[in-house]
């Protein structure tokens, strides 16, 4: 097995586990102090924010280019002046 593997798979998890941990954590806080408002908020925000970033930092590659792939034609650099 691989030593580098190991070491990121490890600190994959650890980092999984201790952000479930917290997110447990933050939501009984939150939903004992105010109500469950602000959570709802919150987990539908999440998703939109991780399309956001997808959408900014995916980028056409070579493979776009040479057709092995779709081209993402609204983040065009060249197309738009960017």
């Amino acid at each position: 097995m691989n030593p580098k593997l190991s070491k990121s798979s490890g600190s994959t998890a650890t980092g999984v586990e201790i952000g479930t941990i917290l997110s447990t954590f933050l939501t009984g806080y939150v939903s004992d102090h105010y109500s469950f408002a602000p959570i709802l908020i919150a987990a539908s925000l999440i998703p939109f924010g991780a399309m956001v970033l997808v959408m900014f930092l995916i980028r056409n590659t070579k493979a776009s280019e040479e057709g092995l792939v779709r081209r993402i034609w609204y983040f065009s650099r060249k197309e738009n002046g960017w």
